[in-house]
């Protein structure tokens, strides 16, 4: 997950958000404005290279499939972010939806091809689509002491933590951490055990942030660690 980092780190280590933060599931009619919000959240990313009609697409997705999660942050009613989350293993039946769209977007904007990392990303997912996909490379435990270390297999259903984006108007009002909250509160009342997300190795301030909010570093997968977090559900029984 990328674009919410400096969001977390200026609520940080208080975890607190501006009273004003509601926040509720999206609908269609929210899904220009949040659009709006990820393309300039994840701006040179190759999804928001691949135009609003993706971006709309993409989001829309999370509206009509089974255990995902759409919520949406808004601050004196205007939209300022949003945060959804699906199954573990899913992301093959997403990249299948929107390979039309995603296709539409290359063809319209042709020049995100020229960036090496924006033609491997797409080749990658256009191997998961069809299944010629190799095995995920051998992960390998993060040096020194893993955080968390003690709290015990993570084993049930998985949440996935898949995008979050917060508007920059709206940074340091906590937003990202309500939103964060949300899916961990709808994972929980959706019979989920724990949540996952993923993070780059280089971006230290947001590693600091997860520690103190209770996630575990639990995986190094190349340039990428893994967090996982167990829910209340499943910490109470454990």
């Amino acid at each position: 997950m990328r674009g919410v980092d400096d969001d977390f780190v200026r609520t940080s280590p208080q975890f607190m958000h501006d009273s004003q933060v509601q926040i509720t599931d999206y609908d269609e009619s929210d899904v220009p404005a949040l659009a709006d919000i990820h393309r300039a959240a994840f701006k040179g990313s190759m999804n928001a290279g691949m135009g609003r009609g993706y971006l709309r697409g993409m989001l829309r997705w999370f509206l009509h499939q089974p255990d995902t999660i759409a919520v949406r942050a808004t601050i004196n009613g205007e939209p300022c972010g949003y945060a959804v989350g699906m199954p573990l293993g899913h992301h093959g039946q997403l990249n299948r939806d929107l390979m039309l769209a995603a296709a539409v977007g290359v063809v319209t904007h042709p020049w995100i091809l020229l960036q090496k990392r924006y033609r491997k990303s797409a080749a990658a997912k256009i191997k998961r689509v069809l299944g010629l996909d190799k095995p995920p490379p051998k992960q390998v435990p993060p040096e020194g002491p893993t955080p968390g270390a003690n709290s015990g297999e993570y084993e049930g259903r998985c949440m996935a933590f898949v995008s979050m984006a917060v508007g920059r108007q709206f940074s340091g009002r906590g937003v990202g951490v309500a939103l964060t909250h949300a899916i961990e509160e709808r994972a929980t009342k959706l019979g989920y055990d724990y949540v996952q997300l993923s993070v780059y190795t280089d971006n230290a301030r947001a590693h600091a942030v997860y520690d103190k909010a209770g996630w575990d570093l639990c995986q190094q997968v190349g340039a990428v660690l893994l967090y996982k977090k167990k829910l209340a559900r499943a910490a109470s029984s454990s």
